[in-house]
């Protein structure tokens, strides 16, 4: 399996994966569309890494989460909004085993027993995760509702037209901007 430094998450990685090297050190593997290869970070730091890439951090991904969904425990976050990438824990991030599912990648999932989900992603790649079907439903449905809440906020493409224009300026030695009716 290729192994690579660095890695941006884009809209074809379906899954992050956990893996301890040969040396005890954790790092990632990486599935875009059925291709399989290891990365040198440990999950939440590739993850971290993308998203410094598109210009923020996965704390800054959480709180706004955080913000819109409430203060729930392992939030989906939004890795990229133009490309439409919403990713979720499949258990707390902190915990070594967890794996970072793209919600646009399932394809379906059903409960293999109480404990254990099979997950079916797109281009047939199976994945059976140590968590109930209730846990992994909550987890996905929450990616979706943040994807509406942030998506529905502003349509894609919507352009702002005014009516009226201002003309903004500071006037002499004033402190503040004041904005004046055009004329």
């Amino acid at each position: 399996m290729e192994l690579r430094e660095e890695y941006v998450v884009n809209n074809e990685t379906s899954i992050i994966l956990p893996e301890f090297d040969e040396n005890g050190q954790l790092q990632s593997v990486v599935m875009e569309k059925t291709e399989l290869f290891r990365v040198k970070l440990e999950p939440t730091k590739l993850i971290d890494f993308s998203l410094r890439r598109y210009g923020s951090s996965l704390r800054g991904a959480k709180d706004g989460s955080r913000t819109l969904l409430g203060e729930i425990s392992m939030p989906p976050i939004v890795l990229n909004l133009t490309q439409s990438i919403y990713l979720f824990p499949s258990m707390s991030p902190e915990n070594e085993d967890c794996v970072w599912i793209a919600a646009a990648h399932v394809k379906e999932y059903k409960a293999i027993d109480k404990k254990q989900t099979k997950i079916v992603l797109n281009y047939g790649s199976e994945i059976i995760l140590n968590s109930s079907h209730y846990s992994f439903d909550q987890k996905y449905n929450r990616a979706f509702k943040l994807k509406r809440q942030i998506e529905g906020q502003t349509p894609p493409g919507t352009v702002f037209e005014s009516k009226k224009g201002y003309s903004i300026r500071k006037k002499g030695k004033d402190r503040n901007y004041r904005g004046f009716d055009e004329e």
